[in-house]
């Protein structure tokens, strides 16, 4: 173990990317220095930009990282440090956020930001974890209806500011959780999938609603792990099959990974080599692929406080799971010295790049000075610029026709047919009455030719090239455009 000191003196503030001891191939920077241990959050929009939020004792921020650094801004004081909320981003790109008790409030908030104004107001509690396509946010937790009685709820918000819920499972506990986790997505229809652990039974539980309702499936028995935060992660694969990442046993034991099949869950074990595997989180890589970051935690010396906590990050390849240490840290209370990452929370762009947001303990003799929010990756994505073409046919046309459509056929350059929203693609404004996908790259619209007829020039230009336009959005986000032109004939010639 070397132990390598961070100069002191930083700013309390984000700042221009610096990038810290780490393992080879990741650059690690400051989002924001403050005491406290809280867990940041992450997300990244769609342009792979990475986004947290995090929380100073005392008060709750939102950070944003550009080619100068990182820019930050106030959200809610709260009463307290140690914990923090949930940010997720919508299909618009816009954030929303959970903060702890929000003190203008005299609640936990939900926020969220459009056109560069945060709006604030009450969240009745849980994870947040998902927005769906309408840009309604979407929670779970455990709802007291009895002290006897506690139902697993989902919970989203109406475009009126109100939270509606539905019980996915009824009657699940007897008595409060003292320990407990949850994680959510949505699947392709924006249909809720969770997955869920509580100290009373000690299952990790799967939830999911189809058309016949909400089902509950034992994904394994975990048993009482004795940690609190988060204990497990769901992701979905491009086909919809689901992926969980979680602990077992005290501590937790051990970190597995499931996948469900026709046949129920399978689950291997990723790590099982150290005192602890704490803080499990999971993303998949655009192929599939299941990473994952977690703290290994080895405890060297029970009695004198020294342990060994590094920053893991792992990906299951072709011969079994690749292991990287992002941070090598340690804890020696003898030397007065700690050092060591929590709270990881990691998600994948669209090149397969890794970005981790975590809490960095930087602790050597009295200096504290760099402790915080810290941010980590191994790229930025540059993805190939997509393009379209068009082509419009007839290429001459003449007004007196009594042809029925108007044909445009487009070709798309570096994406595919799939990653189009046909519900988008319009000619000058005008929504196609049928689209065809003829390959993965060219698509075929079919356009009333009467409603086309209205968005040409008035009066008409015989003779001269007039543009048309099509316009459309790719479903992971942003527009494309594409032009072609054609010549009206005047009548009679």
């Amino acid at each position: 173990m070397i132990v390598v000191g961070v100069p002191a003196g930083g700013a309390s503030g984000p700042g221009t990317p610096t990038p810290l001891p780490s393992s080879t191939g990741w650059t690690v920077e400051v989002v924001g220095l403050h005491g406290g241990s809280a867990p940041p959050d992450l997300a990244l929009d769609s342009s792979g930009t990475p986004h947290v939020l995090y929380c100073p004792p005392g008060d709750s921020r939102y950070a944003s990282r550009n080619e100068s650094g990182w820019t930050d801004e106030h959200l809610q004081f709260t009463p307290f440090g140690g914990i923090c909320g949930d940010l997720v981003l919508g299909p618009d790109d816009a954030p929303r956020v959970t903060t702890p008790y929000a003190l203008p409030l005299g609640c936990v908030a939900y926020g969220v930001r459009l056109a560069g104004t945060w709006e604030f107001s009450c969240f009745p509690g849980g994870v947040m974890d998902a927005v769906d396509s309408l840009g309604r946010p979407h929670a779970v937790t455990y709802w007291t209806i009895s002290p006897t009685r506690y139902d697993l709820r989902h919970l989203w918000r109406e475009p009126d500011g109100s939270w509606q819920f539905e019980t996915a499972e009824s009657n699940a506990l007897n008595a409060f959780p003292s320990l407990r986790w949850y994680s959510l997505v949505l699947d392709a229809a924006d249909n809720p999938r969770i997955l869920y652990y509580d100290s009373v039974r000690g299952d990790v539980r799967y939830a999911f609603r189809d058309a016949s309702g909400w089902h509950v499936e034992v994904v394994e028995h975990a048993g009482f792990i004795g940690r609190v935060g988060r204990g497990g992660q769901l992701a979905l694969r491009a086909d919809g099959t689901p992926v969980a990442a979680y602990g077992t046993g005290l501590g937790p034991a051990d970190l597995r990974i499931a996948m469900r099949n026709d046949l129920g869950w399978i689950s291997e074990i990723v790590d099982a080599s150290a005192t602890y595997l704490v803080h499990p989180t999971l993303a998949l890589q655009p192929d599939g692929t299941p990473c994952v970051a977690y703290e290994w935690i080895q405890v060297i010396d029970a009695a004198r406080i020294i342990a060994d906590q590094d920053l893991l990050f792992r990906c299951r390849g072709p011969s079994g799971w690749s292991r990287e240490v992002v941070i090598d840290g340690i804890v020696d209370a003898p030397a007065d010295i700690a050092i060591f990452p929590q709270f990881p929370d990691l998600k994948v762009d669209a090149c397969g790049n890794p970005h981790l947001a975590f809490y960095y303990n930087l602790r050597i003799g009295s200096d504290s000075s760099q402790k915080g929010a810290y941010y980590a990756t191994k790229g930025e994505c540059s993805l190939p610029t997509a393009t379209a073409t068009l082509r419009v046919d007839p290429r001459t046309l003449n007004l007196k026709s009594k042809g029925r459509w108007i044909t445009a056929t487009v070709t798309l350059d570096g994406a595919t047919a799939d990653g189009v929203d046909l519900g988008s693609l319009a000619v000058n404004g005008v929504a196609p009455d049928k689209v065809q996908v003829l390959n993965d790259t060219v698509l075929q619209l079919k356009v009333s030719r009467e409603d086309f007829m209205d968005t040409l020039p008035d009066p008409p230009k015989f003779g001269v090239a007039v543009a048309v336009t099509l316009t459309g959005k790719w479903k992971d986000g942003g527009d494309f455009t594409a032009t072609d032109t054609i010549r009206i004939l005047k009548p009679g010639r």
